[in-house]
């Protein structure tokens, strides 16, 4: 739900913002969000449409390449050291996931609300989340450091390497720095330059690990090196040029506070949704060794397509969702694509048992034999993303923000000592299962919040930063 809740608000585009009652030009200096409103769609849709392609056809292509990589590394690598690396790549997202997207919608709040009045704002917030980051990431960082080997032993057991850990405390400053900058052109509406930033992002890390395996050097240190090399000297080339104002602006103690009182009102949410999101294969690793962790990832990679295709549907349709429910015209899209959606997923789950042996022979080595019973008992975890994604948690983020967190943080203590009971005797199999089994039921539980929240009609408090619907708008 965090990796969502980022995209979601960075699908907010700043010129679809309305600033005050009579100046729509300065949507970079303050006034409510208002996204997709209707008395600027007929203007700003040929730019909206262009500014989509810049954030979807990069982010698209970078997830090509990302399932090729993947596959390519975990024939390579064997799964004792690929089970090393994804773990340590787990983490590294896990931990964006939960400080970066949350500093970041914070910024997004903060830079294009009604509180932005003075130009400046948007720099002096944008900078104090870099800071916040900084500091952030070193906090975290210093007890991994220090305590790298026993850290490395409850992971990784006897393949322990304390290196790895170091390296994706460095990978994750590199990847919140870059998502900084990325932000940044995403208030000032430069989708043009976001999008070639995740270009050029893609091209170092993806370029520089197709050369460690086309030279036959590909090792989980090496590997996680790149990842780090990558967004740090993206980034650092970005805010030394063309995003130099961020750090050229006199720093603000105000702007840190507003940060931080906006901030923590996400960080719950981003790190709850990212716990239950992510644990499955940091507890493989640490129940049942490596070699089951790299099963678990090989799986993954083959389900992880259709977890992005809901994901980049949701980036579509989010900005739409506040506009159809205002005018009570929601209910009925809604419905009408969730049938579409339930029905496709059953179809491809369908179309999966019968060619999952013959895709995870051909493309997976013998070591991963047992993939394929893996890849259609984590399936249906990826299949709900159809379902959810494109608009139940985006609306459910609008109208009922804290039951998604309720049920979040009610689920952590749950889902640990279910993974417990399954991972010990079952392995990576008893993983996905519960991962499938706990995606299904928290489909249906949000299904059945956002039936009863639309026909109930409009009126719960939006997510701050939001407009609020009038209440008794029909549905």
């Amino acid at each position: 739900m965090a990796e969502h809740l980022a995209t979601l608000l960075q699908s907010v585009r700043p010129e679809e913002i309305i600033v005050g009652p009579d100046k729509p030009e300065d949507a970079a200096t303050g006034g409510e969000v208002v996204p997709g409103s209707s008395s600027d769609d007929s203007q700003k849709r040929p730019r909206g449409f262009r500014d989509f392609l810049w954030v979807a056809f990069p982010k698209t292509f970078s997830g090509g390449l990302q399932l090729v990589t993947n596959l390519l590394l975990v024939r390579q690598l064997g799964p004792d050291q690929s089970g090393m690396l994804f773990v340590c790549i787990t983490a590294i997202l896990l931990s964006d996931a939960v400080l970066g997207s949350a500093l970041d919608v914070a910024v997004v709040k903060l830079s294009t609300g009604g509180q932005a009045h003075n130009p400046l704002q948007p720099l002096r917030v944008q900078q104090a989340a870099l800071i916040a980051k900084t500091v952030g990431c070193a906090l975290l960082a210093l007890p991994v450091i220090l305590w790298a080997r026993p850290l490395g032993n409850a992971l990784f057991h006897r393949q322990n390497d304390p290196a790895l850990l170091a390296l994706s405390a460095a990978a994750l400053f590199g990847l919140l720095t870059l998502r900084s900058v990325q932000t940044w052109f995403q208030v000032s509406g430069r989708f043009a330059w976001y999008g070639a930033t995740d270009l050029l992002h893609s091209a170092v890390k993806f370029g520089g690990i197709g050369l460690l395996l086309g030279f036959g050097m590909a090792t989980p240190r090496v590997v996680l090196s790149i990842y780090a090399a990558g967004p740090l000297l993206v980034a650092a080339a970005l805010l030394a040029t063309v995003t130099r104002e961020m750090l050229l602006v006199p720093p603000s103690l105000e702007a840190l506070r507003q940060l931080g009182s906006v901030a923590k009102w996400y960080l719950g949410a981003a790190a709850a949704g990212s716990i239950t999101a992510r644990m499955d294969i940091l507890l493989v690793s640490a129940l049942a060794g490596t070699a089951q962790a790299g099963l678990f990832s090989a799986a993954q990679v083959f389900v992880l397509p259709f977890q992005l295709l809901g994901m980049y549907l949701g980036v579509v349709f989010a900005p739409r969702i506040l506009p159809l429910w205002e005018r009570g015209e929601l209910t009925g899209v809604y419905f009408r694509f969730q049938r579409l959606a339930g029905a496709a997923s059953i179809l491809i789950y369908a179309v999966a048992c019968l060619a999952a042996g013959r895709l995870t022979e051909v493309l997976l080595p013998h070591a991963y034999l047992g993939a394929r019973a893996l890849v259609l008992l984590l399936l249906p975890s990826a299949l709900v993303s159809l379902i959810n994604f494109p608009w139940t948690v985006s609306f459910l983020m609008f109208t009922r923000a804290r039951a998604l967190l309720a049920l979040e943080l009610a689920a952590i203590p749950m889902l640990l000592l279910i993974y417990r009971l399954s991972i010990v005797p079952l392995g990576a199999a008893g993983a996905a299962a519960v991962t499938s089994g706990f995606a299904v039921l928290k489909m249906v539980v949000y299904q059945i919040l956002a039936a009863r929240t639309l026909r109930r009609g409009a009126g719960y408090p939006i997510v701050p930063g939001m407009p609020t619907a009038e209440p008794g708008a029909p549905q």
